[in-house]
């Protein structure tokens, strides 16, 4: 058992466990301690009270910190759907084809997050149908700027953004193409392909 003597500052022991780091039950439990000492008010701690209590903070600990990051990951997710709506909405407004063609190009990256993600889980179904959300988006984004009659050399904007888009998201989705068998990959080589081309063609216009 543990006894106290005279009263805890608790301002003290949020002082102290600051700067600690570690999950909240092991900052609370040393941050506790080293005010205590400070104040000259240490709690007497048994032995088997000690090897009862730190075990305990320990696995305190890792619970509090798995929630959190449960909960972080939620709302990513529900923050990337939320994303996705706004720049949907964006597109159906804009008229501009620089604008477009950007909006285009960050639906396209939260879309081919959606692949990775479904490739990860093993659901091919699921990845098959936002690879080909994705090919779509970037074929969109690549009819926008190449029949927006935009000179890409005194208006390069556009066509700049796509390209370095279009060379990132070749990179992600190659990644991805090597979580799957070689049988399950042929939508993504696909898009590989697709993204390649479309590229070539982009730094032809920029550079040609």
């Amino acid at each position: 058992m543990m006894t106290f003597q005279g009263n805890m500052n608790f301002s003290a022991y949020r002082e102290q466990s600051a700067p600690l780091r570690g999950p909240p039950s092991q900052r609370m439990f040393f941050g506790f301690a080293i005010a205590a000492f400070k104040s000259n008010k240490m709690p007497k701690f048994s032995a088997t009270a000690v090897i009862l209590l730190f075990p305990l903070c320990l696995v305190l600990g890792q619970a509090v910190t798995s929630s959190f990051a449960l909960a972080a990951e939620k709302l990513k997710e529900d923050n990337r759907a939320k994303q996705l709506d706004n720049e949907k909405t964006k597109l159906s407004r804009a008229t501009n084809p620089e604008a477009r063609a950007k909006t285009q190009m960050r639906i396209a990256e939260i879309l081919l997050s959606y692949v990775g993600e479904a490739a990860t889980a093993g659901d091919l179904g699921k990845m098959q149908t936002y690879a080909d959300q994705y090919r779509q988006a970037v074929t969109d984004a690549r009819d926008t700027m190449m029949k927006s009659g935009l000179d890409p050399h005194k208006k390069s904007g556009g066509y700049k953004a796509v390209e370095i888009a279009l060379r990132k998201q070749k990179r992600a989705l190659q990644d991805i193409a090597r979580m799957v068998g070689v049988d399950e990959r042929r939508s993504l080589d696909d898009a590989v392909e697709m993204v390649t081309k479309i590229r070539d063609e982009f730094i032809q216009a920029l550079f040609g």
